[in-house]
């Protein structure tokens, strides 16, 4: 309800994809994410993308129900962290967990939270994760100046189309000064 609905082709062509690149560790499951739950051992999951409804309500239920589904080395995704409209509460809920855990996000577009699971004693994991968001920092940045140069790009082409139609009325106004 919140951003439209997809047809049956979508599914089936990230299904195929997913089968022709992933089938070895990867099953695309479509259900609703509660009726999902119960096929899933506790700490089984690796890489948790939470994409759902997006009302505080609907987002914090994902999490808290899917977070003990997550392995200790895991990693939870939670998208649209930035969108501030309607009845979105991604954002808020964002704001209340991304201090609990080892995390980072992009802000551009419509945003992306990631937290790691564990616990951050270990030596090892907290190195990757600090190289990894020095990683999501640069591609935020560089997220940022795309969306920019984009935006950038078609505000002068408005004023190009602008002063072409300037350009005209002027020469328009010359020969009728003239007659």
């Amino acid at each position: 309800s919140q951003s439209g609905y997809y047809g049956e082709e979508v599914f089936l062509k990230v299904s195929k994809y997913n089968q022709s690149q992933y089938r070895n560790f990867s099953e695309l499951i479509k259900t609703d994410f509660d009726i999902a739950l119960h096929k899933f051992r506790d700490e089984s999951i690796d890489l948790l993308h939470i994409d759902g409804h997006h009302t505080y309500n609907a987002v914090k239920n994902d999490f808290d129900n899917w977070y003990p589904k997550v392995s200790e080395q895991g990693i939870v995704i939670i998208h649209d962290i930035m969108v501030r409209s309607g009845d979105f509460g991604v954002w808020k809920f964002w704001g209340e967990i991304e201090t609990q855990f080892l995390s980072c996000s992009f802000s551009h577009g419509h945003g992306l939270g990631i937290i790691m699971k564990g616990n951050g004693t270990h030596s090892k994991k907290v190195y990757g994760f600090i190289k990894s968001l020095i990683k999501c920092k640069y591609y935020e940045v560089l997220g940022n100046a795309f969306q920019l140069q984009y935006k950038y790009d078609n505000v002068e082409s408005a004023f190009a189309i602008i002063r072409k139609k300037e350009q005209t009325l002027n020469d328009s106004l010359k020969d009728k000064e003239i007659q």
